[in-house]
């Protein structure tokens, strides 16, 4: 909707979290139960329009053909919007119900250690070397996150120093990709 926040203030965001709402409404009744083609919800600065409803929305979203993509820089800005006491669970719950996540380049510890949470952890090989009076070395299994949090803040954000490439890691809820993995990442051109 064109009423952009930094020109309407407080007004832009309820017109647009009002019309957000009366959308979801709409797709949850029996007006659109046989339309064929899917519908999208896009919003950008997602944390400013939440409201209580999206989490029993988007748990019913497929069943409407509606695909919701929220964006956000990070996931501090949800639980800053959502408030009170614990915002974590109401969050983590609306976040749990968007199937596919793509990470962009961020330095909020909060997302990354969540992202790195979200995609995983997976028993890896470490190596030791114990160096003294008798030289040994050992392989080790020890459990860690497939994508570490510190990943996240090095990912390429676009721009001239980037070659104008924009990288992210892709999760998508119950894919494996053709390597056995959970996750993917891939790069975004930015002059197309």
């Amino acid at each position: 909707m064109d009423f952009p926040v930094k020109e309407y203030l407080v007004s832009g965001v309820y017109a647009q979290g009002i019309f957000k709402l009366l959308w979801q409404q709409v797709l949850k009744g029996e007006i659109l139960k046989n339309i064929q083609p899917p519908v999208f919800l896009w919003v950008d600065e997602a944390q400013l329009f939440l409201s209580d409803y999206d989490q029993i929305f988007q748990t019913t979203a497929r069943s409407s053909r509606a695909c919701t993509v929220y964006i956000s820089q990070n996931i501090s800005n949800y639980y800053v919007s959502i408030g009170g006491r614990d915002p974590r669970p109401k969050v983590d719950s609306l976040l749990g119900n968007l199937g596919t996540k793509i990470f962009h380049s961020n330095n909020d510890a909060v997302t990354n250690e969540w992202a790195s949470r979200t995609i995983g952890k997976a028993f890896m090989n470490v190596s030791g070397i114990s160096v003294g009076k008798n030289q040994s070395s050992s392989l080790n299994q020890q459990l860690h996150y497939l994508v570490e949090p510190r990943e996240f803040t090095v990912l390429a954000s676009g721009g001239q120093e980037n070659e104008f490439k924009v990288e992210a890691i892709v999760t998508v809820a119950g894919k494996e990709w053709s390597d056995g993995s959970n996750f993917r990442k891939a790069i975004f051109k930015q002059n197309i």
